[in-house]
């Protein structure tokens, strides 16, 4: 495993506000004029971001368990759900989003 060590030394430590100060001048602010996507259903958006964190800790489960052990099945099958719930909520923003006014 390569792990980087950044062995630079510094004669004088640079406060943050110094820096954020130089940041300003190179780099201004971006405004966009473009309006952000909303989605027309927060809590199927929320529903659906928690449930990517339960597969993705079903994913790394699954990795650490024997593949024919009763754990394995169970960790399969709550996975299986949240993908099929993820699903649903997902059809469920497209119908909100066809429904939606063009204005809103």
């Amino acid at each position: 495993m390569f792990v980087f060590r950044n062995n630079t030394k510094c004669s004088k430590p640079i406060e943050p506000q110094a820096v954020s100060k130089l940041h300003r001048g190179i780099h201004p602010p971006m405004s966009s004029k473009i309006r952000k996507h909303q989605p027309a259903c927060m809590e199927a958006h929320n529903l659906v971001n928690k449930l990517s964190v339960i597969i993705g800790h079903c994913d790394l489960l699954a990795e650490m368990t024997k593949s024919d052990s009763e754990k394995a099945r169970r960790v399969a099958l709550i996975r299986s759900v949240a993908v099929e719930c993820v699903k649903e909520l997902e059809e469920h923003q497209r119908k909100a989003e066809s429904e939606r006014p063009a204005s809103a």
